[in-house]
């Protein structure tokens, strides 16, 4: 779907605890298309470990990965 893609892709990630103590974290990819914003979710995982920041990183590259997006993202931070 994003191989082709020329533009810029934008993630939203949530993390949370229910109150049965699971810990919850949500990926979503937008993305502009010909005037239009589109958007999906594309994982929905159930956090097995602390909340570490390289915990996260992990869960969140090994998603890109997955879905041939781990080229197209990048933050301020490695500008």
């Amino acid at each position: 779907l994003f191989q082709a893609h020329n533009d810029s892709i934008h993630l939203a990630v949530d993390g949370w605890t229910a109150p049965i103590v699971a810990s919850y974290l949500g990926i979503v990819v937008i993305w502009p298309e010909k005037g239009v914003l589109y958007r999906t979710v594309l994982e929905f995982s159930c956090l097995k470990e602390r909340h570490s920041g390289k915990y996260l990183a992990k869960i969140i590259y090994n998603c890109l990965q997955r879905y041939g997006l781990s080229k197209f993202v990048c933050d301020i931070a490695s500008v």
